[in-house]
């Protein structure tokens, strides 16, 4: 099972490198498994490759119940209607943070077999995608936010993580190792 990076890992503040079909980094069947293992094991709806040490544009995700992998993802077009939403991220356990993002997109994709494809997602769906093209882009989900709304997160995530700490959650854990390290 691959460990989250660090919160201050670099990896997280540096844009993905497209994969290459053509030159693969690494086998593509084998990142689309681990990215929905490890998508399941830390109990999230989506993760990007740099969120555990690889530094491709490719993530993994739950749509309406279905698992997917998407790599080289691009945002053909956005609604016009924002909405907030309380957002949070596996790499920072307990932190939760209002965001808003745009109700819906068009996306464009590519699965492990070189298939492209073209779809529309809305609602949490749409989210996701956005969340994730943000950790591919090297942008952290909280980035923007003023100090006051951070100060109130961090509050609040102490009291989220002697929740997960009550319950052994899997994130928890991770969030200890990485303080260890």
């Amino acid at each position: 099972m691959r460990k989250l990076v660090k919160e201050d890992h670099p990896l997280l503040h540096h844009r993905c490198d497209l994969f290459n079909f053509r030159n693969p980094q690494m086998e593509t069947d084998q990142l689309h498994d681990v990215l929905l293992e490890c998508m399941v094991h830390y109990d999230g709806i989506g993760l990007s490759a740099n969120q555990i040490g690889y530094p491709y544009k490719v993530f993994a995700m739950n749509h309406e119940g279905n698992a997917m992998v998407i790599y080289n993802p691009r945002v053909v077009e956005t609604s016009t209607e924002d909405v907030g939403m309380e957002e949070g991220c596996l790499t920072y356990p307990g932190l939760y943070v209002n965001i808003r993002r745009p109700k819906s997109l068009s996306l464009q994709w590519w699965d492990k077999d070189n298939e492209k494809y073209q779809g529309y997602f809305s609602d949490l769906s749409a989210r996701v995608i956005l969340h994730e093209m943000d950790h591919m882009l090297g942008k952290v989900f909280y980035e923007g936010k003023s100090e006051y709304a951070m100060r109130q997160a961090k509050q609040k995530r102490k009291i989220h993580l002697r929740e997960m700490k009550k319950r052994k959650h899997v994130l928890y854990q991770s969030y200890i190792e990485n303080k260890e390290k």
